[in-house]
């Protein structure tokens, strides 16, 4: 049977999470600027500096690969407390985060100098990520309405699990095994938490980008909902113009013209809609929105509805930049059901018209 050795596998363990703190980072610098997501890069970090520093033992000073490499360990997952915490928005755990690591600081150099123990050393680092990973599950569930998406929930669940799975066994395996004269390498403990670690990392760091991804849905869909109600239901007419047509219309932009949104977008040109005296202003109007020379003015046309009855529209557009391309977006009311009268081009109004 293929067996690896507990070095080899602390290695792969290191390579592992480093790729996951790359993997998040990569996440939160393309996808999702959450400082959550950042705190978890940093805790998969540490969790291979400490991989890093144990596998230095007999090497390395005690202070490094037995003190630093559990506060290491340890600070992992008390940051994957902090993300949970961040990602929901509550209050960051210090309460907690104090006690652990006072804990820590008490009994690690007792139990290194002192009266040195492995095994004591196992069960009291073990109780202390435990602690940290239950707080972060509490957090989760307690806030679970503040999340409001099941999935979400589920996924935060299938990340931590693991890890408190791996933590409560290798605790329990330290006390059944305490009286091991095994070395630390050979130590069936620390065979335990290298191989389950692995597995833990792999189901953290696979979860926390399902979770951005879910929650990247479920900003667009309420993205979608507040869009829909500042737009569709609008009373005010709001386009977006590329060229010289229209590219989007809400449904109180098409009313005033009497046609339907999908028959100004698909069908017709800006100019179509102007009375042909106002055509040649509104065009050389909209040619220098398009370049950004008048934006925020006002202006102000004549056009024709669809029962051909005239009507006075005033509004307000400016250049913007969507998907690649260079827009014009705007408002415009209708100010009254009929048109005034046709004046004379010498004596067209210049104020708040289009030039």
């Amino acid at each position: 049977m293929l067996t690896i050795s507990v070095p080899t596998a602390m290695l792969l363990m290191t390579i592992v999470s480093l790729s996951l703190a790359g993997m998040t980072l990569l996440v939160w610098g393309l996808l999702e600027r959450h400082r959550a997501v950042l705190v978890w890069a940093i805790a998969h970090a540490l969790w291979a500096g400490s991989i890093l520093l144990l596998m230095g033992r007999g090497i390395l000073p005690d202070v490094l690969s037995i003190l630093l490499a559990n506060a290491m360990a340890v600070s992992s997952l008390i940051a994957v407390w902090w993300g949970v915490a961040l990602f929901i928005g509550k209050p960051l755990p210090m309460l907690g985060t104090a006690s652990i690591s006072t804990a820590y600081g008490l009994a690690f150099p007792w139990l290194t100098w002192i009266t040195p123990s492995l095994s004591a050393r196992v069960v009291v680092v073990r109780l202390l990520m435990l602690f940290a990973l239950t707080g972060a599950l509490h957090t989760l569930l307690v806030n679970r309405k503040r999340i409001g998406n099941t999935k979400a929930i589920l996924l935060s669940l299938i990340g931590l699990l693991p890890g408190m799975l791996v933590m409560g066994g290798t605790l329990i395996g330290a006390v059944l095994t305490w009286e091991s004269p095994a070395a630390f390498f050979e130590h069936p403990v620390v065979r335990m938490t290298v191989i389950g670690g692995i597995v833990a990392n792999l189901a953290w760091g696979l979860s926390v980008l399902f979770l951005v991804i879910e929650r990247r849905s479920l900003l667009r869909e309420q993205d979608e909902a507040v869009h829909h109600v500042l737009t569709e239901q609008s009373v005010v007419g709001l386009y977006m113009i590329e060229g010289d047509r229209f590219t989007y219309v809400n449904n109180a932009c098409a009313d005033i013209f009497g046609y339907c949104p999908q028959v100004l977008v698909d069908e017709m040109q800006v100019l179509d809609l102007a009375i042909p005296e106002d055509r040649e202003r509104l065009g050389e109007g909209l040619r220098r929105y398009a370049s950004g020379e008048l934006n925020g003015r006002r202006y102000h046309y004549r056009a024709q509805r669809r029962n051909g009855e005239l009507v006075d529209i005033e509004g307000e557009a400016r250049l913007a930049h969507w998907q690649g391309r260079n827009v014009v977006v705007g408002v415009m009311v209708a100010l009254g059901g009929t048109a005034s009268p046709v004046p004379q081009p010498e004596n067209l109004p210049l104020a708040g018209t289009l030039p």
